[in-house]
């Protein structure tokens, strides 16, 4: 919270992540109005987006990350979402390996934060490909919390979504 007001980070602007003590997390978020966030195995979420002319439907749009969600929380409402972690990983391990978007540090960033980059890897799993921990023993914290990056990234526009393959593809189609 004092690295909040130092910066000047708005409440609703402070994500927490709430996979680990979940309940503490709920607390702090419906004290301070942050929002808590969970990472997920679903790909998209659809979000009825209204259009200019109220005589149309909403357009069904897919993103990455859930609509914003509410709870209650020792009287309080607590607003959450979800997001798809391995949508986040590969646009953070792109960055990360110099692809796409520049990703920087300090220069003077711990040793530990760089290991932790390091800490997941794609493999198939159940028929699919999916992000996982290499070593249990091993933090990952700087990885995760580098996908929840990536998730507000692409919610507050200051990333571009990529395009599917397919969309990509289609897109080439009438050039």
């Amino acid at each position: 919270r004092e690295l909040q007001h130092k910066y000047g980070v708005k409440d609703r602007q402070v994500w927490q992540d709430a996979a680990f003590e979940k309940h503490e997390v709920f607390k702090e978020c419906a004290e301070y109005g942050w929002l808590a966030c969970f990472g997920a195995n679903q790909n998209s979420w659809r979000h009825d987006i209204p259009t200019s002319d109220p005589t149309k439907p909403p357009l069904k749009l897919h993103f990455p990350y859930s609509p914003s969600q509410r709870t209650v929380q020792g009287g309080k409402v607590v607003h959450y979402l979800h997001f798809s972690e391995d949508y986040c990983a590969d646009i953070l391990a792109n960055m990360a390996a110099g692809r796409g978007v520049k990703y920087e540090h300090p220069d003077d960033v711990l040793p530990d934060y760089l290991e932790q980059m390091k800490g997941e890897h794609k493999i198939l799993k159940g028929g699919r490909l999916t992000w996982e921990k290499i070593h249990s023993t091993k933090p990952n914290h700087a990885f995760d919390t580098g996908k929840m990056g990536i998730c507000f990234a692409l919610l507050m526009k200051l990333l571009a979504m990529p395009k599917k393959p397919e969309e990509e593809k289609a897109g080439a189609a009438h050039a």
